[in-house]
């Protein structure tokens, strides 16, 4: 496993496909998640300063209509949905940390296997478990 593996998130076809929208539409998509209210994320990104409020609330759902739009949404949903194996990592070898002070043996046991798949070492295929015992050794250890 790479450096560039470890931070590159799971391709999802859908997030790959280009989607043209203008760099306002782009703005719109991007505002409407951190604040999830068409309107609100329409006057953050459209002059609205002499339009009435049923004006911009007709534009913003407008907006949200259009198919490429919609799209777009989910496409950046589904991107900040995927966590990069690096995060994985951390979070289990965060995880195992706690159990293993905690004394929580079944905890920790359940984050190095975690690490043990997500690093390679290990298939989920239990009759090809190969040598695990070593590389549950290795892990524990900081080594892997």
């Amino acid at each position: 496993m790479t450096t560039t593996d470890i931070d590159r998130p799971v391709a999802v076809p859908e997030i790959d496909e280009p989607i043209k929208l203008s760099p306002q539409q782009e703005a719109f998509c991007v505002a409407y998640l951190t604040v999830p209210d068409a309107t609100a994320a329409y006057r953050q990104c459209y002059k609205t300063t002499t339009k009435r409020d049923q004006t911009v609330w007709t534009e913003a759902s407008k907006l949200m209509a259009l198919p490429k739009v919609a799209r777009r949404i989910q496409q950046l949903r589904n991107a900040r949905a995927i966590p990069t194996l690096n995060s994985i990592v951390t979070d289990l070898e965060a995880t195992r940390n706690g159990a293993w002070q905690d004394r929580n043996w079944s905890a920790a046991r359940g984050s190095i296997l975690g690490l043990a798949r997500v690093s390679g070492h290990m298939k989920d295929d239990p009759t090809k478990v190969g040598d695990v015992h070593i590389h549950l050794t290795q892990i524990m250890a900081g080594v892997l």
